[in-house]
C-alpha cells in the first residue's frame, strides 16, 4: 500500500528540501536565516529516521516502502548537494556527481530486488544509516554556516571550505563503503566473482 503514515513521511521530504532551498536563497543570510535553514536540513534528515520507526511500530513495513524510503533519501540528498555545488558553490560539483553516479549504480543494480542487494552492517545496519544521517546534517550545515561565520573571523574567503572539507571527504567515503556490497551481491549473483571471495 503506497499511503501509509511512513510512505506519506518519505514522500514529504522531497519537496521540503528544494523549498528550504528556496527560502535560503532569497534570504539575506543573516545568522537566524541560517539557523532556520539548519533546522530545516536536520529536520528533513531526521525524517528519514522517523519513517523507518513509523513502518516498524505500526507494521507498515513493505518492500514498495523499502524503495521509497531510498528514492527520496536519494532525491533529497542530491537536491541539497545541486544547491550548495551549482547555486550556493560551496560544495566542490565532483561531490553532486559522485553521489549521483553512485545513487544511478547501486539503485539500478538492485532495481528489481525486492530487498536491496548487499544487506550487510555497513549497507543496512541502523547504526551505520545514523552516521550516514550524521554526516550529511553535518556537511550541508556546515556548508551553510561556514561562509557566513568565517568572514567574522578570518579576512580571506578562500578558506571557507577549509572548515567543512573533512566532513564532505568522510561522507564520500561512507557513501562509498555503504555502496561497496550491493555491488559485491551483484557480482555474486551474476557469477563473476567467486560466492566466498571478500
Amino acid at each position: 500500500m503506497l499511503f501509509t503514515l511512513a510512505n506519506l513521511i518519505s514522500l514529504l521530504r522531497v519537496p521540503l528540501a528544494p523549498l528550504s532551498c528556496y527560502y535560503f536563497l532569497c534570504s539575506n543570510k543573516t545568522e537566524n536565516d541560517t539557523l532556520f535553514f539548519s533546522l530545516m536540513i536536520l529536520a528533513i534528515i531526521a525524517l528519514d529516521g522517523l519513517d523507518g520507526f513509523i513502518a516498524r511500530s505500526m507494521k507498515q513495513e513493505s518492500p514498495l516502502g523499502a524503495k521509497l524510503d531510498i528514492y527520496c533519501d536519494r532525491a533529497v540528498e542530491l537536491l541539497f548537494m545541486l544547491y550548495f555545488a551549482f547555486i550556493f558553490k560551496s560544495l566542490p560539483v565532483w561531490v553532486f556527481y559522485f553521489f549521483l553516479l553512485r545513487g544511478i549504480i547501486i539503485d539500478s543494480l538492485s532495481f528489481k530486488d525486492a530487498k536491496p542487494l548487499g544487506d550487510s552492517f555497513l549497507r543496512g545496519s541502523r547504526f551505520m544509516r545514523a552516521v550516514s544521517g550524521v554526516l550529511k546534517v553535518l556537511m550541508f550545515t556546515g556548508l551553510a554556516w561556514s561562509p557566513l561565520y568565517l568572514s567574522k573571523f578570518i579576512p580571506n574567503p578562500v578558506l571557507d571550505f577549509n572548515i567543512v572539507e573533512p566532513i564532505v571527504y568522510l561522507s564520500v567515503l561512507v557513501s562509498f563503503l555503504r555502496g561497496l556490497p550491493t555491488v559485491l551481491d551483484f557480482l555474486r549473483k551474476k557469477n563473476i566473482i567467486s560466492p566466498n571471495s571478500l
